[in-house]
C-alpha cells in the first residue's frame, strides 16, 4: 500500500544524553485495533518526524465506524491524532501534540435510489410536461 506523509512534527529537548534522546509514537485510545497513522523518519538534532497514513482513510468509514473519534463541522470531517514525544531519561518525561487531520471526501460512492424499482400509472390523457412520478436518490459522498 502506498502511504502519504500528512504532517511533519518537530520536537526539542534541551537536555543532553539520554535525557534529551526522544522517541515518538501515535497515541491510540484503548481497544482501537485499526491503526491508521504512525510516525517515522526521525531525523535531525531537533527531532523532525513525519506522520504517515497506514491505510486509506475513508470519510464515510470514519463516520460509520469511529463516530467518537471524528469532529464533524458541516460537511467537513476532522480526525483527531495525538503524537507523543518521550525522552529516555529516568523517569522519562513526555508531551503530546494534538492535531486535527481534515479528511477530504472522494467520490467513491454511487447514488442509491430510495425505492427501486418505482411503479406508477399514467393516464392516457396526461398532458405533456406533467409530472408523473418523483424519484429520490442519496449519495453518501460530500457535496451537492
Amino acid at each position: 500500500m502506498k502511504f502519504f506523509v500528512i504532517f511533519q512534527i518537530i520536537a526539542e529537548d534541551d537536555d543532553k544524553g539520554a535525557n534529551g534522546d526522544l522517541s515518538f509514537s501515535v497515541v491510540y485510545k484503548p481497544n482501537i485495533e485499526d491503526q491508521w497513522f504512525e510516525v517515522y523518519n526521525v531525523a535531525g538534532e531537533d527531532k523532525e518526524v513525519d506522520l504517515k497514513s497506514l491505510a486509506v482513510v475513508d470519510r464515510e468509514a470514519l463516520l460509520k465506524d469511529r463516530p467518537n473519534e471524528v469532529i464533524v463541522l458541516g460537511n467537513t470531517v476532522k480526525f483527531r491524532v495525538t503524537v507523543k514525544a518521550e525522552d529516555k531519561g529516568q523517569p522519562p518525561l513526555s508531551t503530546n501534540c494534538f492535531m486535527l487531520v481534515t479528511v477530504i471526501d472522494k467520490n467513491d460512492n454511487s447514488p442509491i435510489f430510495d425505492n427501486s424499482p418505482y411503479n406508477t400509472v399514467i393516464m392516457r390523457n396526461t398532458p405533456n410536461a406533467e409530472r408523473v412520478i418523483r424519484v429520490f436518490a442519496l449519495d453518501d459522498d460530500d457535496g451537492d
